[in-house]
């Protein structure tokens, strides 16, 4: 392991780095872009681990912690300037730290044929998926296998997605791994998530194939476009869900009870479609406009 040094004005970041393997190919793995994300971060911590024990064919780093400011804060924006690291790459000249710790790991980034991204929810529970950003890697997204793989150019508000892996040249090949609960952490979507990992390590020559690979995503679940439907709160309130994650639910079926802080008065929250339930907030409070659920066909 060696530190990455990152230095802005008065701030120094060290971001810890881990090479397994040498020469080419190079495969990129960056987690903790948001602080509190910390399935996908675990995953790479265990993924260094495993990647120890065997024999890997060209380099495989490891960036586990990309926000260290972050991830000691426990939130998604750096403190120091309140931006999101995973919307500040770019070859434009540093204004902040977070943009000078985007720079040093977007630089790293520049020779690598495969970039993974790992991230989880926030103050939800997400089904573990694929976020392909190009048509060209729907494939590499299905290698995962994970439950499901969407692509994705623009974000919950509707801006361009910009996370590390949705920045490619033609030659490149990335994903984003949504990979669970991030606040909190749930041993099988630890586990899911690594084997998704060394799944696509195996299948893109980095690693000998092994008995726990996961099989391809289904096509039927690979989506060509964003279809995910978001329901928001309508108050300030209380959310309590009452069906699990990876649920099938019938249009006005009862995804959990809302307590607004205006009225208090518990009121139902009904599915506005038929599909499964990908996404459920865990932690109740929330503000008017937050995700409380969302459910694909």
């Amino acid at each position: 392991m060696e530190y990455l040094p990152i230095v802005f004005e008065d701030t120094n970041v060290y971001l810890p780095r881990w090479v397994i393997g040498a020469g080419s190919p190079h495969a990129l793995i960056v987690a903790g872009v948001h602080g509190r994300e910390h399935t996908g971060i675990l995953v790479a911590f265990r993924l260094i681990e495993r990647l120890r024990q065997l024999n890997v064919t060209g380099r495989v780093e490891v960036l586990p912690v990309a926000n260290p400011l972050a991830y000691a804060a426990g939130a998604r924006e750096t403190p120091r300037d309140g931006l999101n690291l995973g919307e500040s790459f770019g070859d434009a000249e540093p204004r902040s730290i977070t943009q000078a710790m985007a720079r040093v790991i977007g630089a790293r980034a520049k020779s690598a044929a495969v970039i993974l991204d790992l991230h989880a929810a926030g103050e939800a529970r997400y089904l573990p998926h694929a976020l392909f950003h190009r048509a060209d890697d729907a494939q590499l997204a299905a290698s995962a296998g994970l439950p499901f793989a969407i692509l994705r150019t623009k974000t919950r508000e509707g801006v361009r997605v910009g996370t590390l892996a949705s920045m490619l040249t033609p030659q490149q090949h990335g994903l984003t791994l949504e990979l669970g609960g991030g606040m909190t952490i749930h041993p099988d979507d630890v586990v899911l998530g690594l084997r998704a990992v060394r799944t696509i390590l195996a299948r893109q020559g980095f690693v000998a194939d092994s008995p726990d690979e996961l099989p391809p995503t289904p096509p039927a679940r690979v989506y060509p476009s964003d279809p995910r439907n978001l329901i928001r709160a309508t108050h300030a309130g209380a959310f309590y869900p009452t069906v699990a994650l990876g649920a099938s639910v019938k249009s006005g079926e009862e995804l959990g009870l809302v307590v607004a802080f205006d009225h208090l008065e518990p009121v139902p929250l009904d599915a506005p479609m038929a599909g499964t339930v990908i996404y459920l907030r865990m932690r109740p409070g929330v503000a008017s406009g937050e995700t409380l659920a969302m459910i694909i066909p």
